[in-house]
Parts: C-alpha cells; structure tokens; sequence
C-alpha cells in the first residue's frame, strides 16, 4: 500500500539519521503506525521516553514524551499556571496532565525534503 510506504520510508530515513548520530532507539512493533522511542538517561530522576510517531500521509510525524513530572495529589490545584507557562514558553510544544497526574508534552513536525 503506497501510503504506509510513505510513512516507513520516512520512519527508515529517521532511523538512518538516528544511526549516524549514535542515538539508540527502539521500534514499536505493535503500534498501528510506523513508531519508535528513544530514551534518555535523566541521571538519577528517571529516563525520558521521546516517542515519534510517522502519519500514513508521508507528510508529518507526531512525537510526544513519556512522564516529564509527577504532579502529587496535593500539588494538582496550583500545577496548571506551571504548564500555562510552559505552553507560552515554549510554544512547539504542548504540556498537558495525563490520566495519572503526570506532566507529558508533544508536538507535530511536517516533514519535507528540505528538513
């Protein structure tokens, strides 16, 4: 099918520039689109999990992250204004609290030739 093709071609040219970096990933095999992680050893907090996702279109990738913070039950009235912040900060970006009270963040990027 010409338009999963697109999304693994692109997937692959990721992996290949990942590869020419030294940049470790991991493919998602059971995802329902052409998906990898790469995790970054944060020292001694936790690692952060990037998860880039490849659209079926060829024309853009989704990434997001795994946990970046864990907002305890007695902080969650007071955390919004910390993630308002970041939104305008860093406006690529979109911070928002999951299901489990942890601060995660993600993006989309058109791919093109150029980028």
């Amino acid at each position: 099918m010409i338009v999963v093709d697109k999304a693994v071609s692109n997937l692959v040219a990721f992996e290949t520039a990942l590869d020419q970096r030294d940049i470790k990933y991991v493919e998602l095999e059971n995802a329902k689109q052409p998906s990898l992680r790469i995790r970054y050893d944060m020292d001694k907090m936790f690692d952060l999990d990037v998860y880039f996702w490849f659209d079926e279109d060829g024309e853009s990738v989704h990434y997001g992250t795994g946990r970046v913070a864990h907002v305890p039950e007695f902080a969650l009235g007071g955390i919004f204004h910390v993630i308002n912040d970041a939104n305008v900060k860093y406006r690529w970006l979109t911070f928002y609290l999951d299901a489990d009270d942890d601060i995660v963040c993600s993006s989309d990027q058109i791919l093109s030739k150029e980028i």
